[in-house]
């Protein structure tokens, strides 16, 4: 799954409506949420993968459980419909990955998971 279908279906499991727009010139393609639906004017940037923020706001409104180990970042979810699972995310072989962005992963990766099962 590339970073577009986490974001969307983590969007899902989250309740946000989402469109993708290109504002190339500034950003390059970014990921935005309606915060104000009937405002065309309504949509936010939001992407989890790279703001802690994002993702922290995230994990809360999913109740995730957050944890750390000594390789990575980790999350426990059980959304009471049947979605239940733990998923790890690790700093990578060559350690490509911060231990704040193995976090962010794996909180999108635990939502991308109950979205899918919506």
């Amino acid at each position: 799954m590339d970073d577009r279908e986490l974001l969307e279906m983590a969007a899902k499991a989250a309740g946000y409506v989402v469109r993708w727009y290109d504002d190339t010139l500034a950003y390059g393609p970014t990921f935005g949420i309606e915060v104000e639906p009937g405002n065309p004017c309504g949509f936010d940037p939001w992407n989890p993968l790279t703001d802690d923020g994002d993702a922290l706001r995230l994990a809360v409104k999913l109740k995730l459980i957050i944890g750390s180990h000594g390789g990575g970042g980790e999350v426990w979810f059980d959304d009471q419909k049947g979605c239940e699972g733990h998923i790890e995310q690790d700093y990578g072989a060559d350690g490509s990955l911060s231990e704040l962005e193995a976090m962010r992963l794996a909180i999108v990766r635990a939502a991308a998971e109950i979205g899918r099962a919506m």
